[in-house]
């Protein structure tokens, strides 16, 4: 099995950010790299709402 993370919930990891730290849960112990993967995914998605969120400020 490939240790590779899906692009489809990569980016549902970016836009909905609390799929991402549950899919890096779910999947850490199987898949190591895709559970990281979704992580970055998931705070980089945190980050890009925390900004957009003080820019409509």
């Amino acid at each position: 099995m490939e240790d590779k993370a899906n692009i489809a919930l990569a980016i549902v990891s970016f836009l909905i950010p609390i799929v991402g730290l549950i899919l890096y849960f779910v999947k850490k112990k199987e898949a190591p790299n895709a559970a990281q993967t979704y992580l970055y995914c998931c705070i980089a998605g945190f980050v890009l709402g925390l900004i957009l969120n003080f820019a409509m400020l």
